[in-house]
């Protein structure tokens, strides 16, 4: 420490010790070291006089300045009547005594939730994957919230239309499946008339720009969903995704959406997460066909409230959820599980991790 700070200490610790307030500025160094030692004890020093205790503590001689607020000290006097005010030097005694205890107490507790703590036992992707079933989640929840019912004469105004849930779902495919880019699992999702008719309608990779017969990985997730009406599919796009965006399609057209997920390594995901990964994509696929026009309102609000079910009790979020789904999986294998299926597993998850 520099000597400032060597001053503010030594006079810190003689109004600790001794309870005598004294300025210290003009010693020397070698006597600010003295006066930190504190070599005289507390009973000592309460029976000497105020010289006697300078000249042990400071060096023959030496006297120093003490806040009295009254004339210039006597080196005579008894060292007790310079205590500055007994409440004062017991409450900064009791003080510093309970900052070391709480101290100590802060210590030994850091040091048992040390030892209690467990690694998170969980990969970075398997990590990252729940906080993105968390997200999605309560994006999908806000657009189910805003689903009402239609009443009364068609008309009259009837809230958000099916195409404006159709758009909010776009934008949340769209915004999952670049997550998932950035974690290395690549999407390609392609629409494609349900005609034999083999021409690429559109194609929407927002990720991996590569198209044809390259390797882009092993595929790890398959499926189809049919009867995509695809007209607000351009809202779901940002500008670095493509040079060109795609242009949207008539609202009378309907298309067959082929997906696949794919890695570089096919272990990047246990097949617990990938399952449920499978599941809850191809739910959210077919929330977005369930919001064509002329489509139940029920059957979108039911596919939404499947993605719920299926991301909340996802396997990597905890070590329990994963245990309890390691048996579900099982059960109800890895390609397509029905909504009667989800909500049977949903119930089996919740209910076994409350008796935990």
């Amino acid at each position: 420490m520099n000597f400032k700070q060597k001053v503010t200490a030594a006079q810190i610790a003689i109004l600790k010790k001794y309870g005598v307030m004294v300025d210290l500025a003009n010693l020397k160094d070698n006597q600010l070291d003295r006066a930190l030692r504190g070599s005289i004890s507390v009973k000592e020093a309460s029976s000497m006089t105020f010289a006697s205790w300078c000249d042990k503590m400071f060096g023959l001689g030496v006297r120093v300045p003490v806040a009295t607020f009254d004339k210039p000290t006597a080196g005579q006097i008894s060292l007790s009547k310079l205590v500055a005010g007994k409440s004062l030097a017991e409450g900064l005694k009791a003080s510093d005594k309970k900052n070391n205890a709480a101290l100590k107490a802060l210590q030994s507790d850091l040091a048992n939730r040390t030892e209690r703590e467990v690694p998170d036992p969980r990969s970075h992707v398997e990590i990252e994957i729940s906080y993105w079933y968390e997200r999605i989640r309560l994006s999908l929840n806000k657009v189910l919230l805003s689903i009402t019912d239609i009443n009364g004469p068609i008309f009259k105004y009837q809230g958000p239309k099916n195409y404006d849930f159709r758009d909010e779902i776009a934008k949340i495919i769209f915004t999952s499946l670049r997550d998932l880019g950035w974690l290395g699992l690549d999407n390609e999702v392609i629409l494609r008339d349900s005609s034999d008719d083999p021409k690429v309608a559109q194609e929407l990779s927002p990720l991996s720009h590569t198209v044809g017969d390259v390797d882009r990985g092993v595929v790890l997730i398959e499926f189809i969903i049919r009867g995509v009406q695809a007209d607000g599919i351009a809202a779901g796009y940002m500008p670095w995704d493509f040079d060109q965006h795609p242009s949207d399609s008539e609202p009378s057209e309907r298309f067959d959406c082929h997906v696949k997920i794919r890695a570089k390594e096919w272990d990047i995901l246990n097949r617990d997460d990938l399952s449920n990964l499978s599941w809850f994509l191809q739910k959210l696929f077919d929330a977005w066909a369930k919001a064509g026009d002329r489509r139940s309102r029920g059957s979108l609000r039911e596919a939404l409230m499947l993605c719920q079910m299926l991301a909340y009790t996802a396997p990597c979020h905890s070590q329990d959820v994963a245990v309890e789904h390691c048996i579900s999986s099982e059960e109800y294998g890895t390609d397509y599980i029905s909504a009667g299926k989800v909500v049977e597993r949903f119930f089996h998850i919740t209910s076994s991790l409350r008796k935990c």
